[in-house]
């Protein structure tokens, strides 16, 4: 499956012209696949970055609910060359990282100065791009989704969307929540196969 990839580095005025901000928009390619966006507005001093890949959130045999997001957790809790992890160096800006996952797409988030961004841009796409997954990062994305999983528990929006999603697909990423309502069903997931789940919708940039 190939993976698409969206940057997104700015943050835009509601208020502004409709047609000066498509004029001031540049999209195109990324060398190995996948596409970005640039939508500037030297106006804020803030810059918005996301990476969305398509990746189902159950695995591709939907055998193992909750592991796009562990994936996509250990990526950014594990240290870079630098030896801070990619959340570690958000923070450290002042800024503000999210991890949205769905059925079947994940998205990385990141607010922070404007000064700030391609330090971030360059720490994403390692993590994301070369991610270093280990032990303990796995044990930080399964402590990180299991608060999660419990505060699921205790949302009825949340748990009737995913009942009803559960009988209206019979099959495919959409039958299975992205965090399933067991902590132990989290847990049970080894390092080896989040590690094996990142290296298909995140690493292999050359396959895009």
């Amino acid at each position: 499956m190939r993976a698409a990839v969206l940057f997104v580095c700015a943050v835009l005025l509601a208020a502004a012209p409709c047609n000066a901000l498509q004029s001031m928009q540049q999209r195109g390619a990324l060398p190995h696949g996948g596409s970005y966006v640039l939508d500037p507005d030297p106006t804020i001093g803030a810059a918005a970055i996301d990476l969305w890949f398509r990746a189902p959130g159950a695995g591709y045999d939907n055998d193992a609910p909750g592991i796009s997001r562990l994936a996509a957790t250990a990526a950014a809790a594990a240290p870079l060359a630098s030896g801070k992890s990619l959340v570690e160096l958000v923070h450290s800006t002042g800024g503000v990282f999210s991890i949205d996952v769905y059925p079947d797409i994940v998205g990385i988030g990141a607010v922070v100065p404007s000064s700030a961004a391609r330090r971030v841009v360059a720490a994403m796409t390692a993590a994301y791009f070369a991610p270093t997954i280990d032990d303990a990062s796995v044990k930080t994305a399964q402590r990180d989704a299991a608060v999660l999983a419990v505060q699921q528990r205790y949302s009825a929006d949340q748990t009737l969307h995913d009942l009803l999603f559960k009988q209206i697909f019979s099959s495919g990423p959409a039958h299975y929540p992205p965090l399933p309502d067991s902590v132990s069903a989290l847990t049970k997931i080894p390092t080896t196969d989040i590690q094996a789940f990142a290296s298909a919708p995140f690493a292999p940039i050359t396959r895009f």
